[in-house]
């Protein structure tokens, strides 16, 4: 298991309108579990699906 620091989406200089933007792109697609956001090395943002959550088993892809 990773273990990433939580720093909150305006003490890390991302424009809270592209998360929600990230938001609403990812879960168009409704095969999506999970929106994870990391900006050098600390946990920025974590939304689930309906159904998930921190604990749920994922697969995992990155780019």
């Amino acid at each position: 298991m990773i273990i990433f620091g939580f720093r909150k989406t305006k003490n890390a200089r991302i424009d809270p309108s592209k998360i929600k933007s990230l938001n609403r792109i990812a879960f168009e697609d409704s095969s999506t579990q999970a929106l994870i956001v990391v900006k050098d090395g600390k946990l920025i943002h974590e939304k689930y699906a309906d159904g998930f959550d921190k604990t749920s088993l994922a697969l995992v892809v990155h780019g």
